[in-house]
């Protein structure tokens, strides 16, 4: 077996990823919301080119995509997010093997924190309590 590896910079990759012309590619992604929607969107038909990288287009996930967007959350959609995903399991169009696991410290002065696995810059929402810094650092 004879193997090639195409090296490129970032752009490079992001732009042959898009235009199809990647047999493979590793690359990372994170919930920029709480709702499921963000990775079926994924393997959506309708996305090739876009977020779905690797083209995947079946017509049975692209019903089942479709009639999530138009369902309120709750059961029901729920299930048809769970039947999606189980399509796409079967299919892979996507090897997930990456699981982030997040360990932050803040000092007792930090008012406000809380990381949100969705919202990435969650630190416009905090702030210091100088004063208590003050009081709590003097040696």
């Amino acid at each position: 077996v004879r193997i090639v590896f195409k090296t490129a910079n970032w752009p490079d990759n992001l732009k042959a990823s898009t235009a199809g012309k990647l047999m493979m590619w590793g690359v990372g992604w994170s919930a920029g919301v709480p709702d499921g929607d963000t990775f079926l969107a994924l393997g959506y038909g309708g996305n090739k080119g876009q977020a779905n990288k690797p083209r995947f287009d079946l017509p049975a996930y692209n019903a089942l995509y479709e009639r999530q967007k138009r369902l309120p959350n709750g059961p029901e959609r729920q299930a048809v997010m769970d039947e999606a995903q189980l399509l796409l399991v079967a299919y892979a169009p996507y090897k997930l093997h990456v699981h982030r696991i997040y360990t932050d410290f803040a000092h007792p002065w930090v008012i406000g924190y809380h990381r949100n696995n969705f919202v990435r810059e969650f630190w416009k929402w905090i702030d210091i309590d100088v004063e208590r810094q003050r009081k709590e650092t003097k040696s």
